[in-house]
């Protein structure tokens, strides 16, 4: 059967907390953000591979959330408001070292929380920031484990409105890396697949979906 070319649909995530599977992997990053507001510190880092839920705890977290590489002096500068819970995501894609620094202090000065995500912790040029980041605690989502996998590609695909064997979801987790953004590169494969061929996600198109995902996961060529 040809297939057709899909559209580029978006489709929108349940971004609750009840939405937010939890499991060993991220135990310690979930207690952080329900602990709230009674944090012993005024500031965390939550650190973790792409699609491993960072995003999701920060929009439970956040009341104002800005993108590391859009953070400038005039955004951190601007907010004054008292109590603030504020996100800044990606810090390890900064690009205005001095803006995070004003903005830990504006922030811990006015009694705010600071939520900080990133892939890996970064070493700081500017001293004073590193300073202050050697004291924020850093908080890391682990590899899923199977359990998990299982759960996160059946939300996934839930969230897309599509019914899924278990069968299917048990075929694939046995034969993807234990990985969020690996699990995720597969699911939009398998995706894309149903809908230009309209037909169902089952084990033969699942196969297909991971081989066509395999050179985005392992580099291929």
């Amino acid at each position: 059967m040809p297939e057709q070319l899909p559209l580029n649909l978006s489709y929108r995530p349940s971004y609750g907390r009840g939405d937010f599977l939890v499991s060993p992997c991220n135990r310690e990053a979930v207690l952080w953000i329900d602990k709230y507001p009674h944090w012993p510190v005024p500031a965390v880092i939550i650190c973790g591979e792409k699609g491993c839920g960072k995003s999701h705890l920060a929009a439970i977290f956040s009341q104002l959330r800005i993108e590391g590489s859009s953070l400038t002096d005039e955004i951190a500068l601007g907010i004054t408001q008292s109590g603030l819970r504020i996100v800044v995501e990606n810090i390890d894609k900064l690009q205005d070292e001095r803006a995070l620094f004003y903005l830990y202090n504006h922030v811990i000065n006015r009694g705010g929380a600071l939520l900080m995500t990133a892939r890996h912790i970064p070493e700081f040029h500017l001293k004073d920031l590193q300073s202050r980041m050697n004291a924020v605690p850093k908080i890391q989502i682990s590899t899923p484990d199977e359990e998990l996998m299982y759960a996160v590609l059946y939300k996934a695909f839930q969230d897309r409105g599509l019914i899924i064997d278990p069968k299917v979801i048990e075929y694939t987790i046995l034969r993807v890396p234990r990985s969020f953004w690996a699990l995720q590169r597969v699911m939009e494969q398998a995706d894309l697949l149903s809908l230009s061929r309209g037909q169902r996600i089952t084990i033969p198109l699942m196969r297909i979906a991971l081989v066509r995902a395999a050179s985005e996961i392992y580099g291929l060529k």
